[in-house]
């Protein structure tokens, strides 16, 4: 049975979701089982989301708690368990950063709620820096756009079977984070 593995990179305007398999996660590419992709509709302080999966189904929903409740739903249809990756937050020591740095904390928090409840294990967090200079080989001063733009780039040597949605950065950086969360998984014997 190979690892099964949901990678998320979240965020509270936009982020997205990969649910991998593959026996042997030792070398790339993994199979995507499914992805998620939202975004939120409107203007700051909107409350109103738009779920869109890797067939192009689009949903609207009022909160990111409903957007990690419908990943939660549909990965459940394809298995009944998985390992969870999710991108680790980073907060710098700059109280300018800090009301941001919380936001997406909150979100996240919100977007994972429903996805921990089928979770085997801890939930794997590794920060951007990590996961990016494991599998993209990237030097951890490496900006979050230039890791962005590689990852789009990396992405269907690592991942097969994303679609369209393979384009999306978010997408592509959920599809790696699952596939650190894979090789991680499969190293320690989960």
């Amino acid at each position: 049975m190979g690892e099964i593995v949901l990678g998320v990179d979240p965020g509270a305007v936009d982020g997205a979701a990969v649910l991998v398999m593959h026996g042997d996660p030792e070398t790339p590419p993994v199979g995507a089982i499914n992805a998620w992709r939202w975004h939120r509709l409107g203007g700051k302080g909107s409350t109103l989301y738009e779920v869109v999966d890797a067939w192009g189904v689009r949903v609207e929903v009022r909160t990111l708690g409903e957007v990690g409740r419908r990943i939660m739903v549909q990965s459940h249809v394809h298995v009944p368990r998985w390992h969870l990756c999710v991108e680790g937050l980073f907060v710098v020591n700059d109280p300018k950063r800090f009301p941001s740095a919380l936001t997406l904390a909150e979100a996240t928090g919100q977007v994972m709620g429903p996805l921990c409840q089928y979770a085997i294990g801890e939930v794997m967090r590794p920060t951007a820096a990590v996961w990016r200079a494991k599998v993209l080989k990237l030097p951890r001063s490496t900006s979050a756009k230039a890791a962005e733009a590689y990852a789009v780039k990396a992405l269907p040597g690592i991942v097969l079977g994303l679609g369209d949605l393979s384009g999306c950065g978010h997408t592509a950086e959920a599809g790696i984070i699952a596939y650190y969360g894979a090789v991680t998984v499969r190293r320690a014997g989960l």
